[in-house]
């Protein structure tokens, strides 16, 4: 079984922010949908997501669109600590915990927030992963650590720039 995750960008690093109307948000869910089916159709069917705001949550929703069509198709949350949502606005921990909901597997790396807890739910992914998706634009980030990580790992890397909406792979 091929396995595939995503870290991304959250809000504050998205040059829409939280304005999901913005045409740019829009266009960039569609990317993310395009590289999924590609990986999907590479023979890519267990995915893990590590369920932050924004493009985590697109990718997500985006995939669980595609697993109607698709039943091998599963989705495992890759949660940092228990209530890592429980500072986010109702609307979006409404959103979260319906995907939750969701989602075939749930991993609960740990119940406290520490501050390497994020850390460690990447390392996590990419241990258990062939194929890196990310949104990031080069920018010094916890995605470029995960990106490292992963390119010492010898994965695959498909980065999606959130400004430019380019592909690239690494």
């Amino acid at each position: 079984m091929k396995t595939c995750c995503f870290i991304g960008y959250n809000p504050f690093n998205l040059p829409f922010g939280s304005d999901e109307n913005n045409p740019f948000c829009n266009d960039l869910k569609a990317i993310i949908r395009h590289v999924l089916e590609e990986v999907i159709n590479d023979g890519h069917t267990y995915f893990i997501c590590g369920f932050d705001r924004g493009s985590d949550v697109y990718f997500a929703e985006i995939l669980l669109e595609l697993k109607l069509k698709n039943p091998l198709i599963m989705l495992e949350s890759a949660i940092p600590y228990e209530n890592q949502a429980s500072k986010w606005t109702e609307n979006d921990r409404e959103r979260y915990y319906n995907l939750l909901a969701k989602c075939d597997y749930e991993t609960m790396l740990q119940t406290q927030y520490t501050s390497d807890c994020i850390l460690k739910r990447n390392i996590y992914t990419i241990k258990k992963s062939d194929l890196l998706i990310t949104v990031y634009n080069g920018k010094l980030s916890r995605v470029m650590e995960t990106i490292n990580y992963a390119q010492k790992l010898n994965k695959r890397i498909i980065c999606i720039d959130p400004e430019t909406l380019e592909v690239t792979e690494k």
